[in-house]
């Protein structure tokens, strides 16, 4: 495991996907996937995640991703919990590219992709529903949206 992003996506991905209701679970899912951490640091993950522990008619009490509203769901994605959903579109023009967002969601990526220390990439200034990334000189498009890709896999299909 790379990164400690690389290890939460991975998490992120383990709560959307299956029910777990105990961290005791979740350690042996991280665990099958390759990823030995200890109960603190899962615990730790699951606070910087903003996982909680909710109720679900078929499984009881399991942790899943919390979501203050299912507004800014995305129609069509099986998965609405993932942040990467909100991740609507990148349009460049020389050295600056604007991402657009869902409202609200904006910050919350710009953040993702500066800790992610993507390819090309100087910064990030983020409103409401669109991020402004500053790109280095001379690096191209096509090279940022490859590293776009490889650090934040959700986004693939949107670049």
């Amino acid at each position: 495991m790379d990164t400690r992003l690389d290890r939460l996506n991975i998490l992120r991905d383990i709560l959307t996907k299956e029910a777990a209701n105990s961290q005791h679970k979740i350690l042996k899912k991280l665990e099958d996937k390759g990823i030995k951490v200890t109960q603190a640091t899962l615990s730790r993950d699951l606070r910087k995640i903003n996982a909680v522990r909710s109720f679900d008619p078929s499984h009881g009490y399991v942790y899943s991703l919390n979501t203050d509203s299912d507004q800014y769901a995305v129609s069509g994605q099986e998965d609405g919990n993932n942040l990467m959903n909100a991740f609507l579109g990148i349009e460049f023009s020389a050295n600056l590219a604007v991402i657009r967002t869902l409202p609200a969601f904006a910050g919350s990526i710009a953040l993702t992709i500066d800790k992610a220390h993507v390819y090309g990439v100087m910064g990030t200034v983020a409103g409401d529903d669109n991020i402004l990334l500053v790109l280095r000189e001379g690096v191209k498009h096509a090279d940022v949206k490859t590293a776009l890709g490889m650090k934040l896999p959700e986004i693939k299909d949107k670049l």
